[in-house]
């Protein structure tokens, strides 16, 4: 992390403040006073209207720092007067090879005067490993599968045992 990740918000902004800009490409859309009571009106929102499970969490595999989740993106986009539209980016469609991919964009703009503010993509398929393999008991193993190569989770139900999922249009 460097110092000025671990600064202060006002701080921070006073500093950028301060930086020399020849051809002011750079410029404060507010005193640094001001930023900084947004910032903490922000923390304020997340600290009264925002729960941690819904609106952020943390996500397993992907560090320590809470995720912004999509309930809590549309408070933010409530709260700061945001639009947003989803649209198809990618596709395929595959029935027989059982690949299906989707990527959506979703474009943010302000709600007033329909001025783009950015954008972001989020996608999945069909080879993912939600998707592509199922968890199952024992018994639902196939005969003389070898299940030594299988992985294995225990549970509150006994062992379940990783296997391929043949139908990926039902997960």
């Amino acid at each position: 992390m460097t110092a000025l990740a671990k600064t202060e918000p006002a701080k921070v902004l006073a500093a950028v403040e301060r930086v020399a800009r020849p051809d002011s490409s750079i410029v404060l859309t507010s005193s640094p006073a001001e930023a900084a009571a947004r910032y903490r009106e922000l923390q304020a929102f997340v600290q009264e209207a925002m729960n941690s499970g819904t609106d952020y969490a943390v996500i397993p595999g992907a560090g320590d720092t809470p995720a912004l989740l999509q309930p809590g993106a549309q408070k933010l986009c409530e709260l700061y007067g945001f639009a947003w539209r989803f649209e198809d980016d990618h596709s395929i469609q595959d029935w027989d090879k059982g690949l299906f991919v989707f990527r959506k964009r979703c474009v943010l703009m302000l709600r007033r005067s329909n001025v783009y503010v950015g954008e972001g993509v989020g996608s999945c398929n069909s080879k993912e490993d939600r998707y592509a393999w199922r968890w199952v008991s024992e018994k639902q193993l196939a005969p003389g599968l070898d299940k030594t190569k299988l992985k294995t989770r225990s549970g509150k139900y006994g062992t379940s045992f990783r296997v391929p999922n043949e139908d990926v249009f039902r997960s």
